[in-house]
């Protein structure tokens, strides 16, 4: 019994630390079948940030995440395609956060992600499908920054 108590105090202390670590709104990204936007903070702090994904079109889309490496920026991402939903391949000076859907209806209340901002830079996010080949780049971008010490 000692046991199971002092494992519920422990998931109890994770849950609020990851809670501190994250924004304290909830971010939205919506896909209405022509773009793709992203609605609440742009300027994040450094740790797990929530995002709900909303799509409400009629596609089969799952959101990606990027980070862009040396210098690069989300305007020369941007530019490689020439159009909205056109695919490219993810160049390699982006890198992807670690990310977890927590559940839910894209199509309807939203389906909830967890994404793993733990380096500072700009990121992108981005919906996109392997079959058939599509890539929708979504507005604005985001910048993490260094969560202050404590």
């Amino acid at each position: 019994m000692k046991k199971l108590a002092v494992i519920i105090l422990v998931l109890i202390v994770a849950l609020l630390m990851a809670a501190c670590a994250r924004s304290e709104e909830m971010i939205e990204v919506t896909f209405d079948g022509k773009e793709c936007t992203i609605t609440g903070q742009t300027e994040l702090l450094t740790g797990e940030q929530l995002f709900v994904y909303k799509n409400l079109s009629n596609m089969e889309l799952d959101l990606w995440a990027g980070r862009f490496l040396d210098g690069h920026t989300a305007q020369e991402y941007f530019d490689l395609q020439s159009e909205p939903g056109e695919y490219y391949e993810k160049p390699s000076w982006v890198v992807e956060p670690r990310q977890e859907g927590t559940g839910g209806d894209a199509s309807d209340g939203g389906e909830v992600f967890i994404l793993h901002m733990d380096d500072e830079g700009e990121y992108i996010l981005a919906l996109g499908s392997y079959g058939p080949l599509s890539l929708w780049n979504c507005l604005p971008q985001l910048l993490v920054i260094e969560a202050p010490s404590e």
